[in-house]
């Protein structure tokens, strides 16, 4: 198994939560709630950001890559009837939902990163990122036919853009596509529009965090200063207004977003996960495995997770 598809070493069956870390991560989100429910913008501070994060990785995030790791090594006997391919596997649909997760944790580690060093303007790009990567991680149960055949073509189109430009550089290294991949480019690829499209299945709450980030990604590339659009003598005036990108105000709403982004995508993948567990138990690994002494062997060969 290629474990480069994951930033959360793997780990013990006794470490993971029977709820896919959904307890202590809405632990953390209710410091962020207001009176209402609601989550309150001047609560979700920095640091309550990061304990977001970390909750994420810690609970939701180590829960699956636990049970992505269990069906790459030991696949569930697929139901009677089942859609044969590999692409509608539970492995695959596991292992595209822990990716698309982790990668959505590490666009916002990265917002969180340039909020330290001022750099609010920024942080719109990683938010969009992190909003895209989000969307395609909530399709993956909504379709699980088209869309994660879709999830593959892109993959595998982005292995030979890679491969051909490699081979043009003055010393070119030789690289591939997984073989899985190979022979998965050939038909069209969604739009981002469309893979952006609100539809009837998008979590609660997910349309207005999606047109909300991107507004301001949309406001990042075309913003004029108001100060210089009134000349150089009224520069200092500028300071830390609320219109500026690089204002407090700015910070606060894009904390709020990667907060309300939070708060649908790991209840999603710690529901869906679970999901997909408890039907491994009702479809079973293979007959072949596993045994207690081969999962023993499987954890101390891939370690245990650091806090």
């Amino acid at each position: 198994m290629t474990m480069s598809l994951f930033t959360v070493p793997v780990p013990a069956p006794a470490d993971v939560d029977p709820d896919f870390g959904l307890a202590r991560f809405t632990e953390v989100l209710g410091r962020a709630r207001n009176d209402n429910g609601l989550i309150d913008p001047e609560l979700t501070t920095p640091a309550l950001l990061d304990e977001l994060l970390g909750a994420t990785r810690r609970g939701a995030l180590t829960a699956l890559t636990d049970l992505a790791l269990l069906e790459a090594e030991f696949p569930r006997v697929e139901p009677e009837g089942a859609p044969a391919g590999w692409m509608r596997s539970w492995g695959y649909l596991t292992a595209l939902l822990t990716t698309r997760l982790s990668q959505t944790v590490a666009d916002l580690d990265a917002m969180g990163a340039l909020h330290r060093a001022g750099q609010h303007r920024a942080a719109w790009p990683v938010l969009s990122q992190a909003m895209i990567t989000a969307w395609r991680g909530w399709r993956v149960s909504i379709d699980p036919g088209d869309e994660p055949r879709d999830e593959a073509r892109r993959s595998s189109r982005a292995w030979l853009k890679l491969m051909a430009a490699a081979e043009l550089l003055p010393d070119p290294v030789t690289i591939g596509p997984h073989d899985f991949e190979i022979g998965h480019s050939e038909a069209p690829v969604t739009g981002p529009e469309t893979m952006l499209a609100p539809t009837e299945h998008i979590p609660a709450g997910g349309a207005e965090v999606l047109r909300a980030v991107q507004a301001g990604w949309s406001l990042a590339h075309t913003y004029v200063p108001g100060a210089m659009q009134a000349g150089p003598d009224a520069v200092l005036l500028a300071a830390n207004r609320a219109t500026d990108m690089d204002s407090e105000s700015t910070a606060v709403v894009q904390r709020h977003l990667a907060a309300e982004l939070l708060s649908i995508a790991v209840p999603y993948a710690a529901e869906t996960g679970a999901e997909f567990f408890e039907l491994r138990d009702l479809h079973g690994p293979d007959p072949a495995g596993p045994s207690q002494e081969a999962i023993d062997e499987l954890f101390a060969k891939y370690g245990r997770p650091v806090e």
